[in-house]
């Protein structure tokens, strides 16, 4: 899917959602999790995701691991990224946000899932840089619509506060 990002669009969500500090859990982490991967490595922009990048569903149970699980980012660079899954260069370490952006700055990330082209699974589960309501979820999704993406959002736990993480089919989705 090639289609031109509205940077309008981007530039009022970046305004809104300025771009933070990843979320630290009991201290830093490995360096490895910080080291910054590039378009070469297996990155691209929202606007340029291949109909090559391998296809799955959300998962449904917190016991699956989220096979062909792609992690995206609106970082400080103004670019969403979407990872390919996985990336062999970081070995048997796992992809994890910071390293799209390099222990950098993000306004929010994720989990996508490419289901048959435009049709994507949306959710907000980051730990290191999670919407901060139900509200910057949603307005990060209108950037995978702006590029022709049809988005099914795992959304948003109002019992929790936070966004769902597992899916469970017809839009449902529970909280992890």
């Amino acid at each position: 899917m090639t289609a031109p990002l509205d940077d309008g669009a981007l530039l009022r969500f970046l305004e809104r959602y300025p771009p933070r500090p990843y979320h630290r859990r009991n201290g830093d982490y490995p360096s490895v999790q910080l080291e910054l991967v590039a378009l070469t490595d297996g990155l691209c922009y929202l606007n340029e995701v291949l109909d090559t990048l391998p296809k799955g569903t959300p998962r449904r149970s917190h016991e699956e691991s989220g096979e062909n699980c792609h992690l995206w980012v609106v970082d400080e660079r103004g670019r969403p990224c979407i990872s390919e899954a996985p990336l062999a260069r970081l070995g048997d370490d796992n992809l994890h946000h910071t390293n799209i952006t390099g222990g950098g700055r993000a306004s929010i990330g994720g989990e996508v899932w490419f289901d048959d082209t435009p049709r994507v699974y949306v959710s907000g589960s980051s730990g290191r840089y999670p919407p901060l309501h139900k509200e910057h979820l949603e307005d990060a999704e209108l950037l995978f619509r702006t590029v022709g993406f049809d988005v099914v959002s795992l959304g948003w736990d109002a019992e929790t506060d936070k966004p769902r993480r597992v899916w469970l089919g017809q839009g449902s989705a529970v909280q992890e």
